[in-house]
């Protein structure tokens, strides 16, 4: 895991900083989500602290970002990238010192921008729209006035991949603070990330020799009774239980019990 010294402090003043921490830390809950619902295993992220940008840390990253100069950064050394796109594809969680297949390259940034997305609603300045697909970008220069940065640290099966997370410091607060001079509820900013639920039915026991002679066309007995519960997951996390139901366009899912306190 990568180590940050910075010299300087972050230009946020302390009730600024506690309002967008606060937010971030709603918007990490939310990437945790999408991630672990990608990869169908846990994922873990935390927030470091808040500093100038200084680009002293020497590390050499690849940018990226869902709308340009003004919008949000997010760097990732290109070990990082390279490891985070090989997971996209079903490998094993490292870093790749090496370049990107053009597979991986054409993985990477939607799933990326998937992960980054309730980051980018936080951070985004002016009005709260659906960001359009994530694309490489410039450095962000230690030059431009008022750039924040932060580390995002994605834990995936014991490695931690730093995401740096760079945007305009206090124009973001102000704005994640207030809105027509009235407090905002942090968690507005990313109640419109999407999130994948996956309905199954409870495991059942198959013996292997019946799994060997499987054809096309056959039938495997499940043993559940029709009217049996079916669990929704998000994440990985068991979520919601109900029936499904078939609907006069497409399927339905009854929910007869729901656990989704869980994502607050």
């Amino acid at each position: 895991m990568e180590s940050f010294v910075f010299a300087r402090p972050a230009r946020l003043e302390p009730r600024q900083e506690a309002r967008l921490r606060e937010a971030l830390a709603l918007g990490l809950e939310r990437a945790d989500l999408v991630l672990s619902t990608i990869l169908r295993r846990p994922a873990a992220g935390v927030l470091g602290d808040f500093t100038t940008l200084d680009g002293s840390d020497g590390v050499d990253r690849r940018w990226f970002s869902f709308e340009g100069v003004s919008a949000p950064r997010f760097g990732l050394s290109s070990p990082e990238t390279t490891g985070l796109a090989e997971i996209f594809l079903g490998g094993v969680a490292g870093l790749r010192d090496r370049a990107l297949s053009p597979l991986e390259a054409e993985v990477l940034l939607p799933r990326l921008g998937e992960v980054v997305r309730p980051l980018h609603h936080v951070l985004a300045p002016g009005p709260r729209t659906e960001a359009a697909d994530l694309f490489e970008v410039d450095a962000p220069s230690p030059q431009d006035l008022g750039q924040v940065q932060v580390p995002v640290t994605m834990t995936i099966d014991g490695i931690g991949f730093v995401v740096l997370v760079v945007f305009t410091g206090n124009t973001v607060a102000d704005e994640v603070h207030t809105a027509g001079g009235s407090p905002v509820d942090a968690r507005t900013v990313i109640d419109t990330v999407p999130l994948e639920i996956t309905i199954t039915v409870p495991s059942v026991r198959v013996p292997s020799v019946e799994l060997d002679q499987v054809a096309v066309g056959d039938v495997l007995r499940l043993d559940h009774p029709t009217d049996a519960l079916l669990i929704g997951t998000i994440g990985g996390r068991p979520m919601l239980t109900g029936r499904a139901e078939p609907g006069r366009r497409a399927m339905t899912f009854e929910v007869t019990d729901a656990y989704l306190g869980d994502l607050s």
